[in-house]
Parts: C-alpha cells; structure tokens; sequence
C-alpha cells in the first residue's frame, strides 16, 4: 500500500470533525461581530426595528456556517466508520 492511500482513511474520520469544529468557531465569530455591531436600543424605538446591512450578512453567514456544521456533524459516524474499516483492512493486508 502506497503512502497516498494510506492517508484516505484518516482524512474519512478527521475531516467531519475538523469541519464542525472551524464552523463552530467561524460562527462564533461572526456572531460576536454582529453583536458588536448592533446598536443599542433606545427606549423610544421599535423593539425589532431595522438592522444594519453588515448585519444582515453576518446573520446569513451564521446561518450557512451552522448548516455546513450540521452536515458536517451528521457525517462524523459514517465518515469514521468508512475510514476506521478501510484502516483496519490495510493493516490486515500488511501482515
């Protein structure tokens, strides 16, 4: 077994994990930028009035940072479970 093959069973059971892992972080990121964005609230003004537009963008960035971190997390069991097979069977073909 070459050394490139090799290397696809750990990438399976690391990559979900390492996408769920920065999109969690870049979420919170943006989230703590758009907070500090937001203007406070005056007693006189709506309770949701209008936001600004970096705002807006932060919010839909957050938003698909969340769904890449779900299909992400969905993937982790089957993504480790593939790449822990293709691992155990090129051990048992070295011996």
């Amino acid at each position: 077994m070459n050394q490139k093959t090799s290397k696809v069973p750990m990438l399976l059971m690391a990559a979900p994990l390492v996408i769920v892992v920065i999109s969690t972080m870049l979420a919170w990121i943006a989230t703590l930028a758009a907070t500090s964005m937001t203007p406070s609230v005056d007693s006189n003004s709506e309770l949701f009035g209008e936001q600004p537009l970096m705002v807006k963008i932060l919010n839909v960035l957050v938003f698909l940072l969340g769904a890449i971190g779900v299909v992400g997390f969905i993937a982790v069991v089957p993504c480790f479970l593939v790449g822990l097979a293709m691992f155990v069977r090129a051990k048992s073909r070295r011996r």
